[in-house]
């Protein structure tokens, strides 16, 4: 397996979701990533500020930067905590800017989901950064990420409920080739795409919300 370093996973993951999405934030995503000592990723937000501004940042566990020790381990684990980690900040700077409300079940959803269409495209938009395991079509992409996955964790009913709610909308976003047994991961399935940059737009709609 090549070597790669974390960076490259973070980097490629916020590229991937601008192109996705189609947005292109005036920042640089290294300067909000923190490390810490825990086995915890998550993004912080401190809005305490009296002005209007607030901090926010993506901590990962400091094993993170032992970048071998980490990906030569588990590759597709190790992504898959970035790409969540990274839709979530993706998400909370682009609702800060259209100052749209952002609930925790919604930010959870919009993260699973991200994090299968990234795997799905993954291998075919970074080849350099492959995964062991080749995703040729959906149901590949779901027994990889959401069969015979548990949650350990005092917030378990909140991701169990996400994880549903992301399911039932990528099963309509690509209900038109979810059966395909072959996915053309070099493009965007546009009306899968069309379908989710909505769910973005329409955060208040309950097809996002409890």
């Amino acid at each position: 397996m090549n070597a790669v370093s974390v960076d490259s996973f973070i980097n490629s993951s916020w590229t991937f979701l601008n192109a996705f999405y189609a947005q292109r934030p005036n920042l640089n995503i290294f300067d909000f990533i923190q490390y810490a000592q825990h086995n915890s990723p998550r993004v912080l937000i401190d809005d305490s500020s009296q002005s209007d501004a607030c901090f926010i940042a993506i901590e990962f566990p400091s094993v993170f930067k032992s970048d071998d020790t980490v990906l030569q381990r588990d590759r597709v684990q190790t992504l898959s905590v970035i790409c969540e980690e990274v839709s979530h900040f993706f998400h909370l700077v682009h609702a800060a800017e259209r100052e749209m409300p952002l609930s925790a079940l919604q930010l959870e959803a919009l993260g699973e989901i991200d994090r299968f269409v990234c795997f799905l495209h993954w291998n075919a938009f970074f080849p350099a950064l492959s995964l062991p395991q080749g995703i040729d079509n959906c149901s590949d992409a779901v027994e990889l990420l959401f069969e015979k996955r548990s949650f350990n964790t005092s917030r378990e009913e909140l991701y169990i409920e996400a994880e549903s709610l992301a399911f039932f909308h990528l099963r309509r976003a690509f209900s038109h080739c979810w059966t395909h047994r072959y996915f053309d991961a070099t493009r965007f399935d546009n009306r899968a795409r069309e379908y989710i940059f909505s769910l973005t737009e329409l955060r208040s709609d309950s097809r996002l919300s409890a």
